[in-house]
């Protein structure tokens, strides 16, 4: 935490000084709580600076249950696993489909080039819009952020598959105890959106998560 405060400290000591003389840093995606936010917090009190926040959301997060199987039974009801099923069984007469999971260790690079191809070819791509990460310009981030979580054994990267075809993607970023998990990011095939390949995605995940990556 010292060190994190003195980071904070010496960015803004720049911030302030900057021949550019910014009136306003923007943070866009900030935590509302958590250690970052108490160092920021710490920092600009004793800055006196005036703080405003806006556009504040409640990110989903993943607590898990005593086994997969109680998971999904509580967060779906029955009437919506038959459903999950029958689409899943759809799904598969179309090809081998399951869930994979990119070894922890193995370089990142190509898995996230299928991720973000995939992102761009949806409704996020469209137009250029700056939903997607490559039109936001945060692409570098991404990567490195990913890259670096996932080679720590934080990042889940998975793919849900019919044959070699990725219908649906995810990132699932752990927190440091691994008990808790968050969706980052998200895409999949709109040619498949008849079949709910998000849904599916996450509730194969929600059991294989109980199976090997959450602690408990």
């Amino acid at each position: 935490t010292c060190g994190a405060g003195a980071t904070v400290d010496a960015f803004l000591d720049w911030f302030d000084s900057t021949p550019l003389h910014p009136e306003l840093l923007h943070l866009p995606r900030c935590y509302a709580d958590g250690p970052f936010r108490s160092v920021l917090d710490d920092a600009l009190t004793r800055r006196r600076a005036q703080v405003w926040e806006y556009d504040a959301f409640a990110r989903a997060e993943f607590v898990p249950a005593g086994s997969g199987a109680e998971y999904m039974k509580a967060q779906r009801g029955a009437k919506t696993l038959r459903e999950i099923r029958r689409r899943m069984r759809r799904l598969g007469d179309l090809g081998a489909t399951g869930l994979e999971v990119l070894a922890a260790g193995t370089e990142a690079g190509a898995w996230l080039d299928e991720f973000l191809t995939l992102e761009d070819a949806g409704w996020k791509g469209d137009g250029g819009t700056a939903t997607s990460l490559r039109a936001a310009g945060e692409e570098p981030f991404f990567r490195e952020a990913v890259s670096a979580l996932h080679a720590d054994g934080r990042a889940r990267l998975v793919a849900l598959r019919v044959g070699d075809d990725a219908v649906a993607m995810y990132v699932c970023v752990l927190d440091p105890t691994r008990t808790r998990g968050w969706a980052l990011k998200t895409a999949y095939d709109e040619a498949y959106a008849a079949y709910g390949p998000g849904m599916l995605l996450f509730s194969e995940e929600s059991v294989a998560l109980h199976d090997t990556a959450i602690r408990r």
